[in-house]
């Protein structure tokens, strides 16, 4: 059983620790389980349940109203705000479900055939774009609302890992034309590679060199690699809620080096941190080709 402490359901969620006790405290929201030792762990159901709560949040709901109810209760929530959004291409549509219905059966092969169906037709950027964020989307609310398990996910996100591999390795490297040289990395417990790799194609499909150092990067470790090899641009990706002053750690070293820094960041995460850091934000990626 993956277990977590409360240190790590502020990060997943961006909810402070302090407001999920409160939560806890009036109305019952979580039960912590306890260790031999007496420290509150909670597992995956606990923090599933409070991500079904953040995101019902955004539907203007009381913290109040959604902490008291049962978690089939809140499900009933998700399915009416949620996952009735469809996409507005009815073609995008088909292509995501019958995605997640061969991955939710573990069909490689079916999965193979579909998602080449999808990138013949549009290429790899529009595939992202249009099939596959909202697929992890689908996915993600699936998740929470317990009806896929994990090893689905996975199976999932690895084959589409695979799927944008190849499509950089079909790159050569002999395309550079570009003076600028890139640098792309996620920091420590940043995980999520794909829209990281995403920004790798296009950019070495633009003619750029691109050093990409993946996910779970120690800052060390990039500050010694940025002292052996030269890069004009570094990018990375924030998912996860974080401390800004951990961002501005990495700020403080691109000024040192005099490279340009970009950050991958939803518009929360931008507010939360851009009265402390000084970069390029990036909401999406059409706005990274206009810099590349």
């Amino acid at each position: 059983m993956k277990v977590f402490t409360i240190a790590q359901l502020e990060q997943f969620s961006g909810i402070k620790a302090h407001t999920i006790r409160i939560w806890e405290q009036r109305y019952n929201a979580l039960q912590p389980n306890r260790s031999e030792g007496n420290t509150r762990y909670y597992d995956n159901n606990q923090l599933r349940r409070l991500l079904n709560i953040v995101s019902l949040l955004e539907f203007n709901y009381k913290p109040s109203k959604l902490c008291v109810l049962t978690n089939e209760q809140l499900f009933e929530l998700i399915d009416k705000h949620l996952l009735s959004v469809k996409s507005d291409d009815s073609k995008n549509e088909f292509y995501i479900s019958q995605l997640i219905a061969a991955g939710t059966e573990y069909n490689e092969n079916a999965f193979n055939s579909i998602y080449q169906n999808v990138l013949n037709e549009k290429g790899l950027k529009l595939v992202y774009q249009d099939v596959i964020y909202p697929l992890l989307v689908r996915v993600g609310y699936m998740w929470s609302q317990d009806s896929l398990v994990a090893t689905q996910e996975h199976f999932i996100s690895n084959l589409l890992n695979r799927k944008i591999f190849a499509g950089i390795d079909s790159i050569e490297q002999s395309d550079v034309t570009s003076e600028k040289s890139w640098l792309l990395f996620l920091p420590e417990n940043e995980f999520h590679e794909l829209g990281l790799l995403i920004a790798c194609y296009l950019l070495k499909n633009a003619g750029n060199k691109v050093y990409y150092l993946g996910s779970n990067v120690p800052f060390e470790a990039l500050k010694n690699t940025l002292d052996e090899i030269y890069v004009s641009d570094v990018l990375t990706f924030i998912v996860h809620t974080t401390q800004s002053s951990e961002v501005v750690n990495y700020q403080k070293l691109m000024i040192e080096n005099n490279i340009r820094f970009f950050i991958g960041a939803n518009e929360t995460t931008q507010h939360q941190l851009s009265n402390d850091v000084t970069c390029t934000w990036l909401s999406n990626l059409n706005e990274l080709e206009s810099y590349v």
